[in-house]
């Protein structure tokens, strides 16, 4: 299970910040017409908010369904997309070009660069992918054919090349990557 490779790799914190909201699944599913990925609901259990960050600072935000954040960062990320669809000569084309609707697009993360993450919806929700826009360049976009941990468990351990974070390889692989949860001073 993509889950439990991805806790073998980064430990989640013993007490995770905002690992539950009462009702929160159904407020999704009510404002955004869409309920999430099970493993993506159980990640947010896990680790709660915060971000996986790497021996080199890079740090990998997902956006946490039950975070008192998380409406706004849909919000926020909704329209860098639309942003970035409407400016980025040749984004369309690439959209096209993967087979990927923008209407089917959801926030999911971001770095701390300036590559943006998002679900490729589904009807069918194991079928969910992962799309990253790097922002720095106009035509550089990447679908993945995965969930998210098995996005990070595979970018973690070297299994899964990302080529928006190539430039951050050492020696060949990824920084080694911890997470520090939203309350920690280090």
């Amino acid at each position: 299970m993509p889950l439990t490779e991805l806790i073998k790799l980064c430990p989640p914190p013993a007490v995770p910040v905002e690992p539950f909201r009462e009702n929160r699944l159904e407020e999704i599913r009510h404002l955004y017409g869409l309920a999430l990925p099970q493993e993506y609901v159980a990640c947010g259990h896990t680790y709660g908010t915060g971000a996986f960050v790497g021996e080199d600072d890079h740090g990998i935000l997902i956006h946490n369904p039950f975070s008192s954040y998380y409406h706004k960062h849909v919000a926020d990320d909704l329209e860098v997309a639309s942003i970035f669809f409407r400016d980025a000569k040749g984004a369309r084309t690439l959209l096209e070009q993967n087979n990927v609707d923008q209407a089917r697009l959801f926030p999911l993360g971001r770095d701390t660069d300036v590559t943006y993450m998002y679900w490729v919806t589904d009807p069918d929700l194991s079928r969910w992918r992962i799309l990253l826009i790097f922002g720095e360049w106009e035509n550089w976009l990447e679908v993945l054919d995965c969930g998210l941990c098995a996005f990070l468990a595979g970018y973690f351990a070297s299994g899964l090349k990302v080529k928006t974070w190539q430039y951050r390889e050492i020696n060949g692989r990824p920084p080694r990557y911890h997470f520090r949860d939203a309350n920690s001073t280090d």
